[in-house]
């Protein structure tokens, strides 16, 4: 996931939140119930998308399975970034 265009403020909540650091909360052995919330939090966050962490945990998994793969369409959101980063 990339976490350019996310506050950082979004990124310490989600961690203050979930009690993971972001390395460990995507780790692929973490089975947490956070990390879909995360990931779906992260993505709405990533687009622009004003949504809160209290709002997320109120989604149904399909619901966050939707937010995560709302402008997933291939396009890497970092290839629209400034070109020399």
């Amino acid at each position: 996931m990339n976490f350019d265009n996310i506050p950082i403020e979004v990124i310490e909540e989600v961690e203050i939140a979930t009690g993971f650091l972001m390395e460990e909360l995507f780790d692929d052995k973490n089975k947490s119930p956070y990390k879909k919330r995360a990931m779906a939090y992260l993505s709405a966050r990533s687009r622009g998308q004003e949504i809160t962490w209290q709002e997320t945990g109120k989604k149904t998994v399909n619901e966050l399975w939707q937010m995560m793969s709302e402008g997933a369409d291939g396009d890497d959101p970092k290839d629209e970034s400034e070109p020399n980063k």
